[in-house]
């Protein structure tokens, strides 16, 4: 017969390993109750390649920059009462961003890039657009 402090080391060895698995379990659901929701805001996140996953950080910073732009474009529109043309409303977005998240965004609202100059401090690239680039896509981030 196995005596009691014999048992004792294995039932809380059990005991340990039972409650690993557990918190293994939560932390793989969190992360993947992360996942998704990343999956989702980079849905929203209109800047973005068909062939390159933006990664977390990626789609975050992004996120809160383009949020950040468009609150302030928002808040322009209410100052002034009018609608930005699309090369104000290229300029409003791009401030803060990358050079490659800029050429981006002038893809998206299919602005054209004259001038690419970007300095440490992040200072937003001079688009231009010609009259015929107003495009549908600008009336639908309005």
């Amino acid at each position: 017969m196995v005596s009691q402090s014999n048992m004792a080391p294995v039932d809380d060895h059990l005991r340990k390993k039972m409650r690993r698995m557990k918190a293994n379990g939560r932390e793989r659901q969190r992360m993947h109750g992360l996942n998704d929701a990343l999956d989702v805001l980079r849905q929203y996140v209109p800047i973005t390649t068909q062939h390159q996953k933006l990664s977390k950080i990626e789609t975050l910073r992004l996120a809160s920059e383009i949020l950040r732009n468009y609150i302030f474009a928002l808040q322009r529109m209410l100052h002034t009462g009018r609608q930005p043309t699309p090369l104000e409303y290229a300029h409003q977005l791009s401030i803060g961003l990358s050079q490659t998240t800029t050429n981006m965004l002038a893809t998206l609202l299919q602005v054209t890039i004259t001038c690419t100059s970007t300095n440490a401090a992040s200072q937003p690239v001079s688009l231009s657009v010609s009259a015929a680039d107003v495009p549908a896509a600008i009336s639908s981030y309005l």
